[in-house]
């Protein structure tokens, strides 16, 4: 097993939706790039896994 320090993203949604629309107002929000985004989080770091979760009431 490798000693990299491992990394779980948790990332919300509503927010992340609502900021990137507010950032990208010209443009369209399925240009964002989330796999640039964990990569640049996790840097050499191991990703373990991604959750990306919404809620609504």
């Amino acid at each position: 097993m490798s000693n990299r320090e491992r990394v779980i993203v948790f990332i919300d949604g509503n927010n992340c939706y609502h900021n990137l629309k507010r950032m990208f107002k010209n443009r369209r929000l399925m240009d964002f790039n989330f796999d640039r985004l964990t990569r640049e989080l996790t840097g050499k770091r191991k990703l373990e896994r991604i959750y990306y979760y919404t809620c609504f009431f």
